[in-house]
């Protein structure tokens, strides 16, 4: 989990900033700027005719509690077994469902056959890790700020 800002960069345009915790320029100085909670999850994409692929999912609060509360259900972990997620609206009016789906229903209901335990082993070595978050240097948020400041 992490936090990041949303700024203004222009006329209707925003742009995200990983906040970088206690000695945050834009906590500091732009006590205004959004800021939003972020989770990030990776999740094995199974579709009909197209091989299993990893990819991530970025979960604002909303679909991070819908998440957690799955996670936390009979079912879970969510790192046991598979699972749908679905989307309904977007944007502010999105609305989220987990759903567990057992293994021998995969095929039938949803076109596609349970992973391997070497294909479940591949795609996890694929996962993502921490890197692919883009944590700004305080000097470059120090430059947002000043933008601002001028």
């Amino acid at each position: 989990s992490y936090n990041e800002h949303w700024v203004e960069r222009g006329k209707n345009k925003q742009k995200s900033f990983v906040c970088i915790g206690p000695d945050c320029p834009i906590c500091k100085h732009l006590g205004d700027a959004k800021l939003s909670s972020q989770s990030l999850f990776n999740v094995v994409v199974l579709a009909e005719g197209v091989p299993p692929r990893v990819q991530i999912v970025r979960a604002k609060k909303r679909l991070g509690e819908v998440l957690a509360k799955a996670n936390k259900s009979r079912n879970g972990p969510l790192s046991n077994g598979y699972w749908v997620l679905s989307q309904a609206g977007k944007a502010k009016d999105a609305s989220y469902q987990v759903e567990f789906v057992k293994p021998r229903d995969l095929m039938e209901d949803w076109g596609v056959k349970e992973l391997t335990d070497e294909e479940f082993e591949g795609l996890e070595k694929k996962a993502y890790d921490r890197t692919v978050l883009r944590v700004p240097k305080r000097s470059e948020l120090m430059d947002i700020v000043e933008e601002f400041l001028d």
